[in-house]
């Protein structure tokens, strides 16, 4: 009876169901040209205890590179490469990036910034992939998917735009003869997977009602 009458609060919770593993994919034209399909996708998948690996995906197979890659995040992270490109920098500053004059979605809070030359390294190219560990005290998957705030031009009538997920630069867009650049980005977010505490939740449910059918 004991056991009954504490099984049932916590059956009764509501939790909220978020994923240990999503993928942003960036198919929507921010600002210049739209480098069209198969666009970049980054997926956040929760690999610890407050540390979410961030796995940054170029998937064209032309010139297009990705020189500015942008996040938001509810809380201050460190950052540990795991693989792949390295960035030139990878930092956080709440509400501190807007990735300058090209992007134009707001207000970001974790910047990855990619070498523009082909020398030396560093580009996150056509086919590559740059993957890091973000750490963070009490940090999930969830903690990123939160929208860019907006800037003065916004609340202003300018031509920028908020609310995005994540948004990147891209340049070397085939054009003609020669290249040219785009941003593009995504408010939503793909591939949820309920973490381990919420599963748990579930099952502690299901036990309440077999442990009432038995009584029945």
């Amino acid at each position: 009876m004991i056991l009954r009458k504490l099984l049932i609060p916590i059956a009764s919770l509501s939790l909220p169901v978020i994923s240990s593993a999503t993928t942003l994919v960036l198919d929507t034209s921010i600002n210049g040209v739209d480098p069209g399909s198969p666009y970049i996708s980054a997926t956040l998948t929760q690999i610890a205890t407050n540390t979410v690996r961030v796995s940054m995906n170029n998937n064209y197979s032309s010139s297009d590179f990705v020189s500015t890659w942008l996040f938001n995040v509810d809380r201050s992270v460190s950052f540990a490469q795991v693989s792949g490109v390295a960035a030139q920098s990878a930092t956080y500053l709440q509400d501190g990036y807007t990735g300058g004059n090209s992007v134009k979605a707001g207000y970001f809070d974790v910047q990855f910034s990619f070498a523009t030359s082909n020398s030396g390294g560093g580009r996150l190219s056509a086919g590559t992939s740059s993957v890091y560990d973000l750490t963070g005290t009490g940090l999930t998957v969830s903690s990123f998917l939160i929208g860019s705030s907006p800037v003065g031009a916004i609340r202003a009538g300018g031509s920028q735009t908020s609310g995005w997920l994540s948004a990147a630069d891209i340049q070397g867009i085939p054009a003609g003869a020669g290249t040219t650049s785009g941003s593009i980005g995504t408010k939503t977010f793909a591939n949820p997977v309920p973490e381990p505490t919420t599963m748990t939740a579930f099952a502690i449910a299901g036990l309440v009602g077999l442990r009432r059918r038995k009584k029945q």
